[in-house]
Parts: C-alpha cells; sequence; structure tokens
C-alpha cells in the first residue's frame, strides 16, 4: 500500500522529516529555506509512504510564491525566474 499526504519532505539527521499543511500554509517556503540550509529536499508538496514507511522521492523542485521567493533567495538565485508567475518553479 501507499499513503500520500500534502505535505514537505526533507532529510534531517539522517531522517525523513514530513511537515504537512494546507494549501498557502508555507510548506514550500519552510522546503526552500531548510534546503538552503543544507538539507536535502526529498519532495516539496506530496509525501509518499510506501508500506514500511519509507518516503517515496517526489519530483525534483519546489513551487514557492513570488514574494517567498524574493525574501529566501539571492538576486542571482532569483535572475532566471519568470517575473509573472504566482509561483516560481526552483529546480532541485
Amino acid at each position: 500500500f501507499r499513503v500520500t499526504l500534502h505535505g514537505g519532505v526533507v532529510v534531517v539527521d539522517q531522517n525523513a522529516a514530513i511537515y504537512l499543511g494546507s494549501e498557502g500554509a508555507g510548506k514550500s517556503t519552510l522546503t526552500t529555506y531548510l534546503s538552503q540550509k543544507g538539507h536535502i529536499t526529498i519532495s516539496d508538496d506530496v509525501a509518499s509512504l510506501d508500506s514500511n514507511l519509507n518516503v517515496l522521492p517526489g519530483l525534483p523542485e519546489i513551487r514557492i510564491n513570488q514574494d517567498s521567493c524574493q525574501k529566501l533567495l539571492s538576486s542571482k538565485q532569483a535572475s532566471g525566474l519568470k517575473e509573472k508567475l504566482a509561483k516560481q518553479q526552483i529546480v532541485i
């Protein structure tokens, strides 16, 4: 079986840390922040677990709103992003 949750997943101390939240709760912002602090991102928006409770990898991207993008990313990091999109896609 597989369980899928609406949440982000990063590696903390060699364990998967899953944080859940509804749309707009800040999961992608937290994922971006933790990624910048050196934590490996497993998934930005969907946390899937198999029958052994192993976390399965998600898409290799983070979708983050424009405001958070400007606050968290350096101008160099943000230079290639599309200005008019409601959410930015950061390939990880």
